[in-house]
């Protein structure tokens, strides 16, 4: 059995067909870039997504058998669309500001909020978007059968199907969850009309098969069933082992992302911290962010010499010879929200180089990765990590993390973890595999790489986290 796996991204769309083994057999891949406006606007045409779909489906198709299709996405970008599923305007995309008075005009309720929906107001979510859009376009609101994320309007296309599964509910801030329902009291706060939203599904759920207008112009066969996968993050985090509670994902990127399994919604979530549905159903996830992490390095390093990375944590000493950083160029992330705070280099001497400058600010990137796995682990115990990510590919920084969270981290060589996870997740829908763990056993990649932490540097990270604290605190009025 061959399934094509499609995972939808924020720069490009990439299809991977693998058979019941989990062995590749096909890829490809087609880049887009959303529109970045000054006011913090961020939009993309849909037809950027439904060009893609039909063309990675068509070039699989001509390569191998298609057995059935699974698919991830990135989670709260909006699109507004009709009854046949067409888009009334391009979508807001996730990483989009325009909703922030939205938000703070909602902050009066944000604890009522984070309780029922597990996270609190962010103007990442989608229900804080579909709120400014009935707000500010309220023809488009009028006009829209419903309001749906990439996937569902991706599903959409592929098999006639308005559906949406509970990862996606779970980062709309309008979708309970514990019931895992669409809350008529969130919706309520929100504005919105709860019909206009997309019949919830569990993840590794068979949205529908292929419709026949999406089987003629691709070569699928109509009877392909179509799996909703969950989340982008969660398929990573499943892609990774993540199959219960004990163990987490670092995706060190743009921004770092931590994901730990948790078996239901804690009592009492901090804030910063949320909880979100995994891509096993009924289980959940807490997420955290720290929100500069490469795009850090990359203003450090504009002709992105990424070999500097590894020099700079080889021949500079742990502690970086007393120069400290603070890594907050975008604010500073949970548990101690900070908009406002920002960047900073402190304890330079005539006898600091550029590579002691570069391992304080790679140092207290991982520092403030530490501060968020700590705030996790309030909830529930992490024993091991494993790790992904554009830096993760240097083995010292592996090393680095180890050393400061003093736990034993993971990498494997083969960094598809969204991938290896939707696959898993399609697996098990289709009976390949008999449980979850097996899943795992037969995706998990050959090559995986350990690093245990040196005591006595955890130590030293630890004494440089309460100075990082400190100088933070000294500064942060300023």
């Amino acid at each position: 059995m061959n399934i094509l796996v499609l995972d939808v991204g924020t720069s490009s769309m990439r299809g991977t067909v693998l058979d019941d083994t989990a062995e590749k057999r096909w890829r490809g891949q087609i880049r887009y870039s959303p529109s970045y406006q000054e006011n913090g606007w961020a939009e993309q045409s849909p037809e950027d997504w439904s060009g893609a779909l039909r063309k990675l489906c068509a070039s699989a198709v001509s390569a191998c058998r298609i057995d059935a299709v699974a698919l991830t996405a990135q989670r709260s970008s909006l699109i507004p669309l009709r009854g046949d599923g067409t888009a009334l305007r391009d979508a807001i995309m996730w990483q989009d500001t325009r909703n922030q008075d939205v938000c703070e005009r909602l902050r009066p309720w944000n604890d009522r909020i984070r309780e029922l929906a597990g996270a609190g107001l962010n103007t990442v979510f989608s229900g804080g978007k579909m709120a400014w859009l009935r707000e500010y376009e309220p023809e488009v609101y009028k006009n829209a059968a419903k309001l749906a994320v990439i996937p569902d309007y991706l599903i959409r296309e592929m098999t006639g199907q308005f559906v949406t599964d509970h990862t996606y509910g779970s980062r709309s801030l309008l979708m309970d969850i514990r019931t895992r329902q669409w809350s008529p009291e969130l919706a309520d706060l929100f504005g919105l009309d709860e019909k206009k939203l997309c019949r919830l599904i569990p993840p590794s759920s068979v949205a529908g098969t292929i419709c026949g207008g999406f089987s003629r112009s691709t070569g699928l066969s109509e009877d392909v069933p179509v799996i909703t996968c969950g989340g982008d993050q969660q398929c990573a985090a499943l892609g990774q082992g993540i199959t219960g509670a004990g163990s987490a994902v670092i995706n060190l990127g743009t921004g770092a992302y931590l994901l730990a399994g948790i078996p239901s919604v804690p009592d009492r979530l901090p804030e910063g911290l949320i909880c979100n549905a995994a891509a096993i159903p009924e289980q959940y996830i807490l997420e955290a962010s720290v929100l500069t992490c490469g795009s850090a390095v990359d203003w450090f390093l504009p002709d992105g010499d990424y070999a500097m990375v590894g020099q700079a944590l080889r021949e500079s000493p742990a502690g970086a010879r007393g120069v400290c950083a603070l890594p907050y160029f975008q604010g500073r992330s949970a548990p101690d929200w900070n908009s406002q705070a920002r960047g900073a280099f402190c304890g330079l001497s005539l006898e600091t180089g550029r590579l002691d400058m570069l391992r304080a600010l790679l140092e207290s990137i991982v520092i403030e990765v530490g501060r968020s796995l700590r705030s996790m682990e309030e909830l529930q115990p992490v024993e091991s990590l494993s790790l992904s990510g554009g830096l993760s590919h240097t083995p010292e920084m592996r090393q680095l993390l180890a050393d400061v969270t003093g736990k034993t981290v993971l990498y494997f060589a083969d960094d598809e973890a969204t991938t290896r996870g939707a696959w898993m997740s399609a697996a098990h829908r289709l009976g390949l595999t008999a449980c979850w763990a097996e899943a795992w056993t037969q995706a998990r990649p050959a090559e995986c790489l350990e690093y245990e932490p040196s005591p006595e540097k955890t130590v030293l990270y630890a004494r440089k986290a309460q100075q990082l604290e400190a100088l933070y605190r000294s500064i942060r009025n300023l």
